[in-house]
């Protein structure tokens, strides 16, 4: 079962709803973990968590000792300790450049407005950390949909994109890639999925 699906199993108070909660929160911890190790060297200072979801990466940075502000249009954590503050998906209440990094980790392909978000969050971080689900050809593009709509539980449309076209997103906006990853994942109920990371700064 999805780590998504067993995490919203959490409002009923009974032994079967609160293992759930424990084995979804575990599930959920173990990918945030996994990403973490892929972008931890590039992280100096305090960490903007933008689409914090249900908590679990901005619990792992905190746990790892950064100071981590986390940002979303609803409040789904299911930790006590995070808490992330609720915005209306436009306008972030901070000042430009006032946060040493910013993550977008699996984000923007669930965003209506997904270069409003990006160049929003770019505005306010001096350093963008982006892990996004990307395919190279069609058939890959289906398999990262249907991970997608299982993993979350969303049976949408996503609107994903290449490495391509995110480097060449980034640029137009006057900034560099100072590092692009790409790499295959099977998750734990074995689905299949291309992600990538980049790494960009001001120019």
């Amino acid at each position: 079962m999805p780590a998504k699906l067993l995490v919203n199993l959490v409002n009923r108070k009974n032994s079967i709803s609160k293992f759930s909660r424990y084995i979804g929160c575990k599930v959920a911890e173990q990918g945030a973990d996994r990403s973490f190790r892929r972008f931890r060297r590039f992280l100096a200072g305090g960490v903007l968590d933008v689409g914090v979801g249900v908590g679990s990466m901005a619990k792992i940075l905190g746990d790892h000792g950064y100071l981590v502000t986390g940002i979303d249009i609803v409040d789904s954590s299911v930790y006590p300790e995070v808490i992330p503050l609720v915005y209306d998906g436009s306008r972030m209440p901070f000042r430009s450049k006032s946060h040493d990094n910013a993550l977008l980790i699996c984000v923007l392909h669930h965003c209506t407005d997904q270069l409003g978000v990006l160049t929003e969050t770019m505005r306010v971080a001096k350093r963008l950390i982006l892990i996004e689900d990307t395919f190279r050809n069609s058939i890959e593009k289906a398999l990262v949909s249907a991970r997608d709509c299982l993993g979350n539980f969303e049976f949408y449309d996503h609107h994903y994109r290449t490495t391509e076209e995110w480097v060449k997103i980034i640029r137009a906006k006057d900034w560099q890639v100072v590092h692009k990853e790409e790499w295959s994942s099977f998750t734990w109920y074995g689905m299949y999925g291309r992600q990538t990371l980049l790494v960009a700064e001001p120019n």
